[in-house]
């Protein structure tokens, strides 16, 4: 009794990529052009391989492609690794306003003036020297 044939695995292929597809296309086409122009040259040499003018007018037609198709066989330049990104703008100088804090004279702010131009200080007509040893002998915080 013969023995029962083992069913062939049903493995699906792999899938192809398009840059694996594009390959092999090419290299069809390069095999498919070097056999042609190989062909035409044993055919001027008198060893002609054709075997009928159909054969011939597709080896013909092929060859007349290949200054197009030469461009897509030359080997892709190394791809340059990408440019770097841009730095980042610097971020935004932010100047430290002094905070202004509630005026000892009047009880106004914070914010609205320092004690040494409040309006309710007398001494305001003086210089900035004078006006600070006031304030500073009067015992005010600034």
């Amino acid at each position: 009794m013969a023995a029962p044939h083992a069913a062939p695995p049903t493995t699906k292929p792999a899938p192809i990529t398009l840059s694996a597809l594009h390959t092999s296309i090419l290299t069809r086409l390069a095999v498919a052009l070097d056999a042609a122009a190989a062909r035409l040259q044993s055919a001027a040499a008198g060893r002609s391989t054709f075997t009928s003018d159909a054969d011939l007018k597709a080896a013909l037609a092929l060859l007349k492609l290949a200054p197009a198709l030469l461009p897509l066989l030359q080997p892709a330049p190394a791809q340059a690794s990408p440019p770097p990104a841009p730095n980042p703008p610097p971020p935004p100088i932010r100047y430290q306003i002094p905070l202004i804090p509630k005026c000892p004279l009047c009880n106004k702010g914070p914010g609205a003036h320092w004690a040494e131009d409040c309006p309710e200080n007398p001494d305001r007509h003086l210089t900035w020297s004078e006006r600070h040893q006031i304030i500073q002998e009067k015992g005010i915080k600034q």
